[in-house]
């Protein structure tokens, strides 16, 4: 199976210019996607969206917006607000009073969930203390998706960023890839 990939800096990250806004990220997120399906010619059928920590919520849109083969939504969070909660634990919570932008105010893939009628693979780490598994299940918990239809892959010893080299995630990744790429 030959796999293409596109790899995309948000705006104002690595290569890319201008301010990173949510609403920017996810209109750049489709831009993406539709030069990949349009100019380019790759069929729908043949992209995954594949998104990691704030890139799952650009690829949560995406998702949302276009059809796809299948949708990763690696390290996500449900809502702004619920990440927010999940990170400030024990005297942090009694310290801090975090205020969010009101553009970001209910901002994740919580929203996504309902739009999403391709097959999803979530990924986190069962260490992850930047995006606690507990936000990934209640994604999958969210998804209207069959069980049939939707994978989570809590992966043991993993954190925030290895998620993807553990034995686990690399088995279900590769097994949710062979599953939506059917070869044409």
């Amino acid at each position: 199976m030959g796999v293409d990939v596109l790899i995309v800096d948000h705006r104002g990250y690595g290569r890319s210019e201008g301010m990173p806004t949510q609403d920017n990220l996810e209109a750049d997120g489709v831009v993406a996607f539709d030069y990949l399906s349009g100019t380019i010619g790759v069929a729908p059928s043949r992209i995954v969206v594949h998104g990691q920590s704030l890139g799952s919520f650009i690829a949560g849109h995406v998702a949302a917006e276009r059809p796809a083969a299948g949708v990763v939504l690696e390290s996500s969070a449900t809502t702004s607000e619920e990440w927010v909660d999940a990170n400030l634990r024990g005297l942090r919570r009694a310290l801090v009073r975090p205020r969010i932008d009101p553009a970001l105010r209910g901002r994740g893939n919580l929203r996504n969930m309902a739009r999403i009628e391709e097959p999803l693979l979530l990924l986190v780490g069962a260490a992850d203390r930047t995006t606690p598994p507990m936000l990934s299940q209640r994604l999958y918990a969210a998804s209207p998706l069959p069980p049939a239809r939707k994978t989570l892959v809590i992966a043991p010893g993993a954190n925030h960023v290895n998620t993807l080299r553990q034995t686990s995630a690399v088995a279900a990744y590769r097994a949710f890839l062979a599953r939506v790429l059917i070869a044409d």
